[in-house]
């Protein structure tokens, strides 16, 4: 343990009760979060806690960084888990396991964060029995999901009425308007706590409290702050701090739920179904039929790359259904996080989980749950979805109270489900759950005349979101395009032209031309010869023979590409790394 200037940082291992056990200077340019330091503040010895778990350095442009070491129980700060370089202020909340440390820069600055921290003794200070209803009231807030001005009104007033003699005030987004925070300066709130995390009190130097504002929930993107204001006869306690943080954290917690459940919702930039080919238009009708089936499961099939997303957000859209569309990429997650990142967590259910959470299904609750790669889905969760099913309810990890779930479930895979049942790698009940009505995605090299529309489509829409004046593609480039086989799909074609439209612009060209194109689309071959396509008249070519000799080349040329590494043969085919493992077992490929 060491002692320190009142300019120096430290950081401060902290118990349950937010008392100090220990406390060390950040002397040098970097200190290790780890075994060796929980153990030597006093922390014990905790095997959740890695040898090598995070590390706090000075950054070359100033200040203090945070980066997790690849820990197996993460890293967070102020509650979110560390998966990039965080900047740290004063006050900040770091979580090793079950170890809590607080970073301090001075002895005389509180950070918003910090209060947050101390606030969650709130419960026990709060002998009126009027505040024990209210943050439970509170807490209520963050399971109604409220657009963000309806949650800021009950917020408003729920501090009213139970700090007597204050009026309080919440503005949201990062910009106060001017004004409208008076007595403080505008500008000097925004930097002092949007831009910095700290709590500004009135008076600032000390004296009786009458007027606070803090960030709705500290080391979080700005969503706004909260100002509240008391009489001079009835100044601000301590007590009162700690409750109006405990407010601020929970409402913004509520505003970050909402907005998440909205962008989950929201379809992205420039992303809808555009194609006049015969195959699309039935299978759009298709998709308009089973629409109207309200809870009947849907189960999409298609290949990597087909747009099976938007198919299903066209679905939950002309279902009327009231709920959000919810997507997950069951794929995308590993198998000991699939039932936390589904199903949700009690608090302290396993190590790290310092506060409950929200899983997908919960917040897909009166919508539509979109589970994308259900063919992969572990053995364990099969079980968990079938009961979900059958039951309309689920549990959250660590926790036996049944949750209900009103979901409409629509599944996607690109993996043939029975053979896997054939194999005891899917469960046959959960087929016919989720098969209820099985709809095909039709791949690109049978949507006839598509690509054109799609391709005129993709620039237009990267040449505008990068204010280039495009005027499209020209013919040579769009018969390359149409005589390419697109094994990717739609999401290649997409990929393709943004590239495209990249060296256009770099070329201060007007249009796409072959130039532009990659150099495997500029390498197609043209047209079949006349002998050729009279074979295919007379129906001497075995058509599916010949599709899949043409993919396996694919495949075998990308791999070589990328000098055996699947990942990034899987990123040039614009296939996941999954369906890359499942062509090279297809076609016995081995990878070198």
């Amino acid at each position: 343990m060491s002692t320190q200037g009142p300019a120096s940082p430290s950081l401060v291992l902290v118990d349950d009760e937010g008392l100090e056990r220990g406390t060390t200077s950040l002397a040098g340019p970097e200190v290790l979060l780890g075994r060796e330091l929980v153990a030597e503040l006093g922390g014990g010895t905790d095997p959740g806690v890695s040898r090598r778990h995070a590390r706090i350095y000075a950054a070359s442009s100033g200040g203090w960084q945070l980066e997790d070491l690849g820990s197996r129980a993460g890293t967070l700060l102020n509650g979110r888990r560390v998966e990039r370089l965080e900047r740290l202020v004063s006050g900040d909340a770091i979580d090793v396991a079950s170890h809590r440390f607080v970073f301090r820069v001075g002895g005389g600055t509180r950070g918003a964060a910090e209060l947050h921290a101390e606030s969650t003794l709130v419960a026990q200070r709060l002998a009126a029995p009027e505040r024990l209803r209210t943050a439970f009231e509170l807490g209520r807030l963050v399971d109604a999901a409220l657009a963000p001005p309806a949650t800021a009104n009950r917020l408003v007033e729920i501090l009213e009425r139970t700090l007597l003699g204050c009026s309080a005030q919440v503005v949201l987004g990062a910009v106060p308007p001017l004004g409208v925070v008076d007595p403080f300066s505008p500008d000097d709130l925004q930097r002092r706590v949007l831009g910095q995390a700290e709590v500004a009190t009135f008076p600032p130097q000390g004296g009786r409290t009458t007027a606070v504002a803090l960030p709705l929930l500290p080391g979080a993107d700005p969503l706004g702050l909260l100002l509240v204001r008391s009489t001079a006869e009835r100044p601000l306690r301590e007590d009162d701090l700690h409750f109006i943080a405990l407010a601020a954290a929970l409402a913004g917690e509520a505003i970050r739920r909402a907005q998440r459940i909205s962008s989950l919702s929201a379809p992205g930039p420039g992303k809808q179904i555009v194609g006049h080919s015969p195959s699309l238009q039935a299978a759009l009708r298709e998709i308009a039929t089973v629409a109207s089936y309200a809870d009947v499961p849907v189960l999409l099939l298609g290949e990597t790359g087909t747009g099976k997303e938007l198919f299903a957000r066209r679905l939950h859209e002309l279902s009327g259904r009231a709920g959000p569309f919810v997507p997950v990429n069951v794929a995308a997650f590993p198998a000991e996080l699939l039932d936390s990142e589904l199903f949700g967590h009690a608090k302290g259910s396993f190590t790290g989980a310092h506060a409950a959470r929200v899983g997908y299904v919960e917040l897909a609750d009166g919508g539509t749950l979109f589970l994308d790669e259900i063919g992969e889905a572990p053995a364990q969760l099969q079980v968990k979805l079938l009961r979900v099913l059958q039951e309309k309810s689920i549990q959250r990890v660590g926790d036996v109270r049944p949750i209900r779930a009103d979901i409409r479930l629509v599944a996607a895979t690109n993996a043939d489900l029975r053979a896997k049942i054939a194999k005891k790698e899917f469960r046959e009940d959960l087929y016919y759950r989720i098969a209820a009505k099985e709809v095909r995605i039709p791949p690109l090299r049978e949507r006839a005349g598509d690509v054109r529309e799609l391709a005129q489509t993709f620039v237009a829409r990267d040449a505008s979101a990068r204010a280039a004046n495009l005027r499209g593609v020209d013919a040579a480039a769009l018969a390359l395009l149409e005589a390419h086989p697109w094994v990717g799909n739609v999401r290649q074609l997409e990929s393709t032209m943004r590239l495209a439209v990249i060296h256009a612009i770099a070329a201060n060209a007007r249009e796409i031309t072959p130039d532009h194109l990659d150099e495997r689309v500029r390498a197609t071959p043209g047209p079949p010869p006349a002998d050729a396509l009279a074979a295919l008249d007379g129906g001497a070519v075995d058509f599916a023979g010949e599709l899949a000799r043409a993919e396996r080349e694919v495949v075998v040329r990308a791999l070589s590409k990328a000098e055996g590494n699947k990942r990034e043969a899987a990123r040039l085919l614009g296939w996941s790394v999954n369906t890359l493992r499942e062509r090279l077992e297809r076609y016995g490929i081995q990878a070198p």
